[in-house]
């Protein structure tokens, strides 16, 4: 009975690995199949079904990971190779590896991210569930009402990218890592622009729309630019992750100075998040809606070392833009064919490089790379008096002048202006 019983089992698992079962996709399972090359894997996933796709997909994810994980250029020639019915099925398979790809045309890579957002979603229902039954102790309620707050806003912010009102070309709330898009790439695009905001740049600015400010200006004033809201990773000050390797939070509050400063001011720390800017880079340069357009990088006070460091690392931009941007690498040099300009008000930043504490005293303003005119007039002044005559100082100014350069407001009007001349001329 038992050797009857084995050899039925035995007949069972080869009848359900067989050919009549799996159909077209079971030589992906064979030993041809891993000794193939990348091209005849594409060429077999190109003669499949929508059926056989999607269980190819889902039963051999390493498949997946062996043809798309690769150099950004090798991806966009592989993505070009696979049939549009194997690009459908890819994106509804393997979101998550698909709507951080770089290489990957963006527009494939928000269609990934809209399922993505969906699934984070689903998360945030059931950590926020939880959380709620938290609520019914004293001593969990403040931090639990604190977390519930968060993730409503992300869940809001999420729930209109799986609606499709917002473009998600990368997402990984645990990583902070999220770069919007804002525009659609067409053969109408020109103009494509990455925004680098500065220090103490957080998911949450995402979610409230803060950050895309500046960037939904230039979009909704011409249309024919496509903008890219960056952060990809940890950014100084960013209280999402640990920070500072070497200082961290404890060091930065022994030397008493702001948390983030250390690492906003430190060459290591922009070295490592200048490479991942440079192959954001070269995946947006490689989609065909984007190739051939004119290439701008702004960025607002740190941001500017992230871009210039990512120069460093091989990127190349038709236009540098520093919005009072801090500093940049000491190996920096300006690329002959880029144009580099600075824009600023008298803020807190400047008073920091006047005193050469801040890149070590390599910033737009002290690099004859960078075409700086005088300072714009902020809408307050630094010091103003009172009907008695007396002088008072206003120690908001500096810091509202440094934000106020990277927004829309109406105060900002002169800066927006040059910056739309500086751009489309």
């Amino acid at each position: 009975m038992a050797t009857r019983r084995r050899t039925a089992d035995d007949v069972c698992v080869r009848d359900l690995g067989s050919d009549q079962v799996l159909g077209a996709t079971a030589w992906f399972g064979s030993s041809g199949a891993s000794g193939s090359s990348v091209d005849d894997l594409i060429a077999r996933m190109n003669t499949l079904s929508a059926a056989d796709l999607a269980v190819l997909i889902a039963t051999n994810p390493d498949l997946v990971k062996r043809m798309l994980t690769a150099t950004p250029e090798t991806v966009a020639e592989r993505w070009q190779q696979l049939g549009e019915p194997a690009q459908l099925a890819l994106i509804a398979g393997a979101p998550a590896l698909l709507g951080s790809l770089n290489g990957l045309p963006a527009l494939a890579r928000v269609a990934a991210n809209r399922l993505n957002a969906s699934t984070r979603i689903t998360e945030i229902d059931a950590e926020s569930a939880k959380l709620g039954s938290s609520l019914e102790s004293v001593e969990g309620s403040f931090e639990a009402v604190a977390l519930l707050k968060e993730l409503a806003l992300e869940r809001d912010y999420l729930q209109a990218a799986a609606d499709g009102d917002i473009q998600l070309y990368l997402y990984d709330r645990d990583a902070s890592r999220i770069v919007e898009m804002l525009g659609t790439p067409s053969d109408g695009t020109r103009h494509r622009i990455t925004y680098v905001p500065g220090t103490m740049s957080k998911m949450g600015m995402f979610y409230d729309g803060s950050v895309q400010r500046l960037s939904q200006w230039f979009v909704v004033s011409h249309p024919d630019t496509v903008a890219f809201v960056y952060k990809d990773g940890l950014f100084p000050g960013d209280t999402d992750g640990p920070l500072g390797e070497k200082v961290g939070y404890f060091g930065e509050s022994a030397l008493r100075t702001p948390v983030g400063v250390a690492d906003a001011n430190s060459a290591a720390f922009a070295d490592k998040t200048g490479k991942t800017l440079a192959a954001f880079e070269t995946g947006l340069a490689l989609d065909p809606w984007l190739t051939d357009t004119a290439s701008i990088a702004i960025g607002h006070s740190w941001g500017l070392a992230n871009i210039t460091s990512a120069e460093v690392a091989g990127a190349h931009y038709d236009s540098v833009v520093s919005l009072s941007g801090a500093w940049m690498p000491e190996e920096w040099e300006p690329h002959p064919d880029t144009n580099y300009a600075d824009f600023s008000y008298e803020d807190i930043l400047q008073s920091a490089q006047g005193l050469g504490v801040v890149g070590d005293g390599n910033n737009p303003r002290s690099n004859g790379a960078f075409d700086a005119g005088p300072f714009y007039q902020g809408p307050k002044p630094f010091i103003s008096m009172d009907r008695e005559g007396a002088l008072i100082l206003n120690p908001s100014v500096p810091l509202d002048n440094h934000n106020l350069v990277a927004t829309d407001d109406l105060n900002n009007q002169e800066v927006l202006v040059d910056l739309q001349e500086l751009i489309y001329g």
